[in-house]
């Protein structure tokens, strides 16, 4: 793999990757945790906008978060730069005829290419962004996409989250508490392929999109309580665990401690 960061234009490192676990991807990667933290996201955009908006996924993968939203009425329209995941997400479209739900093979940093009409949001989940350095040039295609007054919903992993540094800090390794800090961090676990991935603090992602869109609320994921990566804390101290989901909604609007999760969302509208 080259060392230099990859952007999502590239028909290698994001595609490959993701097309590499594909056929794999929801029975690996999703767990209890994972559709907690949907959950709430969906909540969060469906506070904003009732059914049957127009909805965009921007980095839509096998289209877990796109069909649930088809089936709550909205209109979805799904795109990911890796051919194996629009094929995932095009088949449980296939097997749900009566949702509105469509996908093509795209990148979020050529949209206006990709997509056609505008939208009331713009949704992309579980760090998507994260796969991108350039956020104006990304803030710039949502934009020309979105209806005025539409909505921009992201879920973005910031520089630092707490979970992360007190997990590898307790076992001593704080070469990976503080990685993402470390530019040039890759991703892993994709048979064999990664990809760079670029850490967005909430000042820098809301200047790249401070021209085209005003900032409406962020809200943590994750802060207190067990990331996706940690099933196994969940298993093994479940009271515990559930004491830190109910802190953590207690905590996610805290102009600090909602920028320290494993994940935070970021919440604009369009000017």
């Amino acid at each position: 793999m080259r060392n230099e960061p990859l952007r999502t234009g590239s028909p290698s490192g994001v595609t490959d990757a993701f097309d590499a676990v594909a056929a794999s991807f929801d029975e690996r990667f999703e767990n209890a945790i994972t559709r907690r933290i949907r959950d709430k996201v969906y909540g969060i955009v469906e506070r904003l906008l009732p059914p049957p908006s127009a909805l965009l996924d921007i980095n839509c993968g096998t289209g877990i978060d796109a069909m649930v939203f088809a089936q709550r009425g909205y209109s979805v329209t799904g795109i990911d730069i890796a051919p194996g995941m629009i094929q995932q997400a095009k088949g449980k479209a296939l097997a749900f005829p009566s949702f509105n739900a469509t996908f093509s093979v795209g990148s979020f940093e050529h949209l206006s290419e990709r997509v056609r009409g505008s939208f009331d949001l713009a949704f992309s989940n579980f760090g998507g962004l994260n796969c991108t350095e350039d956020l104006s040039g990304v803030a710039k295609e949502v934009a020309r996409v979105l209806s005025p007054g539409g909505y921009f919903v992201a879920v973005i992993m910031p520089p630092f989250s707490l979970w992360e540094f007190f997990s590898y800090a307790l076992r001593g390794d704080f070469r990976k508490a503080f990685r993402r800090m470390q530019r040039g961090t890759r991703a892993t676990g994709f048979e064999g392929k990664s990809f760079t991935v670029f850490y967005h603090s909430p000042r820098k992602f809301l200047e790249a999109f401070s021209p085209w869109f005003a900032f409406r609320d962020q809200v943590g994921l994750s802060i207190l309580s067990a990331t996706p990566q940690s099933t196994h804390v969940v298993r093994s101290f479940p009271r515990t665990a559930r004491f830190l989901e109910r802190m953590d909604m207690l905590i996610e609007r805290w102009p600090l401690l909602r920028s320290l999760g494993d994940h935070y969302v970021m919440i604009l509208q369009r000017i």
